[in-house]
């Protein structure tokens, strides 16, 4: 209950960074409590350490500023939350046959 608590203030204060900014992400599938997601996931991620690790995260700080920007890592984001289009090099085919 405490850590939802967490999560959701910690959303709300990521979308009123900028205005516009929910607005920009949403256009994605992104919202708010995906970004705090986002977060644990790379912070969790052990391919990425050291230096790599804060490259990274500087460039995601760029891409959720101006989105439209860089569409490529936005699809890398989607990716990782497991949100956004699927297509047949990540077995979109055989989810969309699957009955």
């Amino acid at each position: 209950m405490v850590r939802k608590k967490i999560i959701e203030t910690a959303a709300r204060g990521i979308a009123s960074l900028r205005p516009g900014f929910s607005e920009a992400l949403e256009k994605y599938g992104i919202k708010g409590t995906d970004i705090s997601r986002l977060f644990g996931i790379i912070g969790s991620d052990k391919s990425l350490v050291g230096k790599e690790k804060t490259l990274y995260m500087r460039q995601l700080n760029k891409v959720l500023k101006n989105p439209d920007d860089f569409p490529e890592f936005m699809l890398d984001i989607q990716k990782r939350l497991g949100i956004g289009k699927k297509d047949f090099r990540d077995g979109g085919l055989a989810e969309i046959l699957e009955v």
